[in-house]
Formats: structure tokens, C-alpha cells, sequence
């Protein structure tokens, strides 16, 4: 029986980095190109595929393995199906890009197949062809978006209730000015997004798509769920491949522990890390069915450098990025290794996959290769993956650290008894030099309203500063931060105001600012 092949090349205005976030984007791609929707059910078993698939393919209802998406950023991808049902055993689809020296890329499809009867393979060889054309296609539109921001794309089919909408608009007339420009953004996309990208609406990722500051979209969209255009909730995410694994719509619906099916691994969840806001437009105003049409693909990982699937007893090779990175070698199951890239690293590292990983991180030069040999009883994917990167999420403990999220939503509280990490956070501390002095000098109503006076001076300087206000004592305050630079650059705000507070309230000449501040 022979093997089917089918490829299509041609050329894009974009370079393969431009063109990377795109296309590797396989569930828009699927869309663009007519692909079907999927139904995707768990693998349990020891076998590197995590999913079985039901779907269509030309016609013809399928169900098949899904096997994890392998690609070397930014050259190529590939993923492999082995079919239960349908008219082919297995397939292939690899897409690869190459540089060219006077700009662009050159992209090529590959599809490999093999019919399960002899007089289907003219009949596979044709829908190949097709399916290379329409793909072929729906990566140049990207292109061309790519290259002209104005190109529009192909107009969606929008359920929306107009009447709906101009009451909402309506509510949010009453926003801040800093906030108007994100707020109107929000409100055009919900009008006129496509559904799939308004499945799941993060804030820090628009504020860098609209060139705003993180904090005020975040707000926008706090202002949004208040007024009925957008609803809020909390996505699980993986600590590994950083993929939301469950969604709950309020806080207290959380666990102690979460699961990631691809990874294999159990995890805790530490609000400042694991637990994220996201949002979507409200189902009374623009109903959106949750529709899948792929399980994976790179864009879904982009801190992902490399993956593979490991053969059990055999071996693949990793390419290292061609720059310094500290990496980690990661194993399906949870075995991880970190990895040095540097200039005095070895050219090739031989890396042994057992039931432990060395201890050491493994040194490797820019462009080096990592040679996996496994020996595990099954096959599994193994990925390099960067640490520390730039996470897009606005996590629970960023929320809980923002002054108009605790004073709009506290009713989003953990469930009574439950209690969840927060690895990292900085404390503020605040209190009055000489109060009892003051009261006992000036009386208690000059002296109370000193210390309310106080309190607006150092709310507001918290706010300014990314940070909340989580109680006060007395004349005490307590104040939250994610980023103890924030912490340190709010208490020094505070100690150059203090004199300028001081100066027309004669009764607060001889009382002070004393803080303290805890990270950790």
C-alpha cells in the first residue's frame, strides 16, 4: 500500500519570527481554513498520545489519536494522528519555514497519509491537494494581516443584542478619563471580535496588543464586568505548560489542587502563580458557544522553545536556542532538568531519561543539541522550555493586591477552611509617631481628622503605587504589593509627602511616619 504525499511551497512577505505567533495558532488556523470542530476525550494510558478526537475530515467522521505537537521555534511544527475510524491509518502534517536571504520566508506543507484501502489513494492524493490549497491560503491571509494592520479579516457571524449593548454602554459612562480609551476598546471588541478570541479575554495580553498600560486595562475590564458588558472568572493554569486546565467562576469553587491531563502532573495552587483572571463577554449580551477545532499547537505554549515525543529506549535530538537562556528539560510525568545555554557549554550533551534526571543543570551552547535517550517503558513528550518568562497572566494575587478589585468584588473569597499559597508578596506597614499624644493635646476630633486626612494621603499613594490597601489599625496601615519594588518605591512616595502634609496642619508638626515592609 502505497504512502500518500502531498506538499505545497510558496513565499511570505513576513519573516518566519513575524509569522510564528500566527500560524502556530492551530486553532485559529484550523478555523481559517474550514476545518471542523473536534470533541476531545482523556488518555489515561502509558502512550505518548493524550487524546482521542472525534471530527470530520473531508466528509468522512473520524476518531483518532492526537499525539502532542512537535516543533523547534521558529523552523517548523508537526503533528501526527493515528486513526480508529475513517479511511486512513495514519497522517502527518508538517509545516516548516525557511529564512530567505532577501527577506521573507519560504513556507512549506507537508502531508503524509496512508490510506487503509488501495483504491483510496487517488482519492487521498486529490483532498490532499485541497486541504494543502485551502491551508495554503489561510496562511497567506495571515500574511497578508501581518504585512497591512488594515486588511480586514473575513467578517464573523456576531449574535449581539444592540439593545443590550447601549445599556451597558450607558453604565459605563461614569468611567475615569484614564480609563475611557481601554473601556471603548473593550466595548468594539465585544462587538465586533470573533468568537474565538473572546472565549478567553486576558488583560495584560491586550495591554500589549493596544500599547496601554496593564494596570488601566485591567481596570477597564473591572469597570466592564460592573457593568454588564464582560463576566469574570478563574482558570487554573499549569505550571509547566502554563495552559489554563479548568475554569471555575468564583474563587471559592477552587481546590487545593489542580491536574494537567497533557503534562501528567498534579499541582498546587498558589494564587500569585497558578490561579488566573480571565474574562468573556456576558452571555446575555453576546452568547458565544465554546468551541474547539485543535488540542495544541505552539502558540498555546510560547514559552515552549523545542518539543518532541521521546520513543521508549529510543532518542531525539534538541536543538538549544542560538543565544544564552537558562532553560528546563522537561519530561510528560513531571521528571524536569534545568539547562544552562552559554558561550562555554558543550557543542552536543548526551542526556539519559530514567526514573531521575542528574542533579546539575546540563551546559550546552548557543545552537548546541541536547541527545535524549530514553529509559522509560513508554513513549513520552520531553520539551525545553524557558523559566521565568514574562507571564501575561493577572493572576488572583495580582487581583488581590488591586485597590478597585477588593473594594468591587469582595465577595470573591476562598471557600471557608480552604487555604491556598501565595509564594510571593510584599507588605507595607505604616503608623503614627505621637498619636496618643495628639489626641491627648488637641482633643479627639482635631486628632481624628488628622488621622482620616492621613488615611487619604496614603490610600491614594498605595493605589499609585500597584498596590492595595488591606486594613487598617487605628491609625495603622496595612498594604499589599505583588512587586516589592512597588512596596519600596510606595514607602519612599510616602516619607516625600509627609512634610508637604504636614505643612498646613499646624497640630501634625510634631507627629511622624514610621514604616516597615516585609517581602517574602
Amino acid at each position: 500500500m502505497p504512502e500518500v504525499v502531498v506538499s505545497e511551497s510558496f513565499v511570505c512577505r513576513s519573516s518566519r519570527e513575524q509569522l510564528w505567533p500566527c500560524v502556530t495558532d492551530t486553532d485559529r488556523l484550523n478555523r481559517l481554513s474550514g476545518m471542523s470542530a473536534i470533541e476531545l476525550s482523556p488518555i489515561e494510558d502509558g502512550g505518548a498520545a493524550r487524546y482521542l478526537v472525534r471530527t470530520s475530515l473531508d466528509g468522512f467522521p473520524v476518531r483518532y489519536l492526537e499525539f502532542p505537537y512537535q516543533w523547534q521555534t521558529p523552523s517548523w511544527y508537526a503533528v501526527r494522528r493515528e486513526m480508529e475510524t475513517g479511511p486512513t491509518a495514519w497522517l502527518t502534517m508538517r509545516f516548516s519555514m525557511d529564512a530567505q536571504p532577501e527577506g521573507g520566508t519560504l513556507f512549506t506543507l507537508e502531508l503524509r497519509l496512508f490510506p487503509k484501502f488501495l483504491p483510496l489513494v487517488p482519492v487521498a492524493r486529490v483532498l490532499g491537494r485541497r486541504r494543502m490549497r485551502i491551508m495554503s491560503e489561510a496562511i497567506l491571509q495571515l500574511d497578508a494581516q501581518l504585512q497591512e494592520p488594515r486588511v480586514q479579516r473575513p467578517a464573523s457571524r456576531v449574535s449581539l443584542d444592540t439593545a443590550q449593548l447601549r445599556a451597558v454602554i450607558r453604565n459605563l459612562e461614569g468611567v475615569p478619563p484614564q480609563r475611557q480609551a481601554a473601556v471603548e476598546a473593550l466595548v468594539e471588541l465585544v462587538r465586533t471580535g470573533d468568537d474565538h478570541e473572546l472565549l478567553r479575554l486576558r488583560p495584560f495580553e491586550l495591554a500589549e496588543r493596544w500599547s496601554m498600560d496593564r494596570e488601566v486595562v485591567l481596570e477597564a475590564h473591572l469597570d466592564a464586568v460592573e457593568a454588564g458588558l464582560l463576566v469574570l472568572s478563574w482558570d487554573l493554569i499549569c505550571p509547566s505548560c502554563q495552559t489554563a486546565t479548568s475554569r471555575v467562576e468564583h474563587l471559592w469553587e477552587l481546590e487545593e489542587e489542580g491536574h494537567c491531563q497533557l503534562c501528567e502532573i498534579g499541582f498546587e495552587l498558589p494564587l500569585d502563580q497558578s490561579v488566573e483572571a480571565t474574562f468573556r463577554p456576558a452571555e446575555a449580551l453576546r452568547p458565544i458557544e465554546e468551541v474547539q477545532f485543535c488540542s495544541g499547537g505552539p502558540a498555546l505554549t510560547p514559552h515552549v522553545f523545542s518539543q518532541h515525543v521521546l520513543p521508549a529506549g529510543g532518542e531525539v535530538r534538541l536543538e538549544a536556542p542560538d543565544h544564552p537562556a537558562s532553560l528546563r528539560l522537561f519530561v510528560r510525568g513531571g521528571l524536569t532538568e534545568p539547562v544552562d545555554v552559554r558561550e562555554d557549554g558543550e557543542d552536543e550533551v548526551v542526556v539519559v531519561i530514567g526514573r531521575t534526571l542528574p542533579a546539575e543543570a546540563i551546559p550546552v551552547r548557543p545552537g548546541g543539541r541536547l541527545l535524549v535517550r530514553s529509559q522509560l517503558a513508554d513513549d513520552r513528550h520531553i520539551k525545553l522550555e524557558h523559566v521565568g518568562w514574562k507571564s501575561q497572566a493577572a493572576t488572583a494575587a495580582h487581583l488581590a493586591t488591586n485597590s478597585l478589585f477588593r473594594r468591587r468584588f469582595s465577595g470573591e473569597v476562598l471557600a471557608p477552611g480552604r487555604t491556598l499559597q501565595v509564594r510571593r508578596i510584599s507588605l507595607l506597614f505604616s503608623d503614627l509617631t505621637g498619636s496618643t499624644a495628639l489626641y491627648a493635646r488637641e482633643g479627639d476630633a482635631s486628632a481624628y481628622r488628622l488621622v482620616q486626612d492621613h488615611f487619604d494621603l496614603l490610600f491614594g499613594v498605595v493605589a499609585e503605587h500597584r498596590g492595595a490597601v488591606v486594613k487598617t489599625i487605628g491609625d495603622a496601615v496595612m498594604a499589599a504589593f505583588e512587586d516589592e519594588d512597588d512596596a519600596l518605591a510606595c514607602g519612599l512616595a510616602m516619607m516625600l509627602r509627609w512634610p508637604q502634609f504636614q505643612a498646613p496642619r499646624p497640630v501634625a508638626h510634631d507627629v511622624w511616619l514610621k514604616l516597615g515592609m516585609y517581602t517574602g
